[in-house]
C-alpha cells in the first residue's frame, strides 16, 4: 500500500505522510516530519470518494529512512 494521508501533531501542525501498512489496531507510515515514540497524532485518510477516516494515535516506534527516504513509524490507534 502506497496512499498519501495528513498527520495532524498535538502541538497544531501539519504534514503529509506516506501509509504503507493499515489494520484494526494501527498502520506503519513514511514522512519526513521528525515524530518520537509516545507522541500522540491525528490521522486524515481518504479512500475513494466517500471513504474519509479520522483517527488519532500514538507513536510506538520509528526507524530511521535508509540513502533519503522518508522515517518509518509504527502507530498505534487510540480510542
Amino acid at each position: 500500500m502506497s496512499e498519501p494521508i495528513r498527520l495532524r501533531m498535538i502541538d497544531g501542525g501539519e504534514g503529509p505522510a506516506i501509509l504503507q501498512d493499515v489494520s484494526a489496531g494501527g498502520a506503519c507510515l513514511r514522512t519526513h516530519q521528525r515524530l518520537r515514540v509516545g507522541e500522540q497524532l491525528g490521522l486524515s485518510m481518504y479512500f475513494g470518494r466517500d471513504q474519509r477516516y479520522e483517527l488519532s494515535g500514538r507513536v510506538v516506534y520509528a526507524r530511521p529512512g535508509e540513502q533519503g527516504f522518508h522515517a518509518r513509524y509504527g502507530v498505534s490507534f487510540v480510542h
